[in-house]
């Protein structure tokens, strides 16, 4: 795994910004993904906008997983955790 100085070099760092701004974009006031079907139920997307979003939203999500569960089980360790 490569490494990185800030979170915001973190490839899911940059694609869940990307995400968020593709449904700003697409709903107009920044409904997130958990909102994604009510705001299709109630015409203010539509099905192919509906889609597209939650396949992106269910692969950041794993990805957020899998980050997660490679943090916790990595002997590696941030500075706060380093002993001298």
């Amino acid at each position: 795994m490569a490494t990185y100085k800030r979170f915001e070099d973190l490839p899911i760092w940059k694609e869940a910004r990307s995400f968020s701004k593709k449904v700003f974009d697409v709903t107009k006031n920044g409904v997130f993904s958990r909102e994604l079907y009510r705001a299709y139920d109630y015409g203010y997307i539509e099905q192919i906008d509906l889609e597209e979003l939650v396949i992106q939203s269910e692969n950041i999500s794993k990805s957020i997983s899998n980050f997660i569960e490679y943090l916790k089980s990595s002997e590696l360790k941030g500075l706060k955790y380093k002993t001298t």
